[in-house]
């Protein structure tokens, strides 16, 4: 089984949590959340500190202007999508976040199991996340909710999946996730362009 984090704070408790979650322990460090405006209006996204300047999260998290929490605030330098029709993307801060802290939230934690993706090849419920590059996970009675995307499938301390979500469907289908593996190299590209990924 996977793990998936996203953290809670008191201003968004309710749209943000996992269905059937638990309390995580405090080894998550590079948990952060990830605040989009548009409008005046806020979304929640969850997000993974993969290096001191960048986050790895969900694509359609972006919005007009976004700003990255971990303990310290920080704002976006640089935002780099894989491309439209996939649901990842990197962005880089204006400055590097060093000496993490524990986040300083309630952190929810599920362990769920790696599926198969048919059952969610037409429905309704999910992102643009091209089939073949999905990662599909279900548990009885645990789910992502709205606010959970971005947030990092993991498995033995190392990031898998970026969660998608799974829209109004919850646990009637397999929660939608990004496999980050066929990205590996579009992810080292970009963080270390002169060593050409490598």
């Amino acid at each position: 089984s996977v793990g998936m984090s996203v953290t809670v704070s008191t201003v968004v408790d309710l749209r943000k949590r996992i269905y059937g979650g638990h309390d995580c322990q405090n080894e998550r460090h590079y948990h952060v959340k990830v605040i989009s405006q548009k409008d005046g209006i806020a979304g929640y996204c969850g997000g993974s500190l993969i290096h001191p300047r960048w986050v790895l999260t969900a694509a359609h998290c972006q919005e007009t202007s976004l700003t990255v929490f971990s303990v310290v605030k920080t704002n976006i330098w640089k935002i780099n999508i894989f491309n439209r029709k996939h649901d990842i993307m990197l962005l880089e801060l204006s400055e590097p976040l060093t000496g993490i802290q524990p986040v300083p939230f309630n952190l929810q934690c599920a362990n769920m199991h790696v599926v198969d993706c048919e059952p969610t090849r037409n429905s309704p419920c999910f992102s643009d996340v091209p089939y073949n590059n999905r990662l599909c996970l279900k548990e009885p009675n645990v789910d992502t909710r709205k606010g959970d995307s971005g947030g990092g499938v993991i498995y033995n301390n190392m990031i898998y999946g970026v969660i998608s979500g799974s829209g109004e469907c919850v646990c009637t289908v397999p929660a939608v996730t990004v496999n980050v593996c066929p990205y590996m190299k579009w992810i080292n590209q970009t963080i270390y362009p002169k060593s050409n990924g490598k």
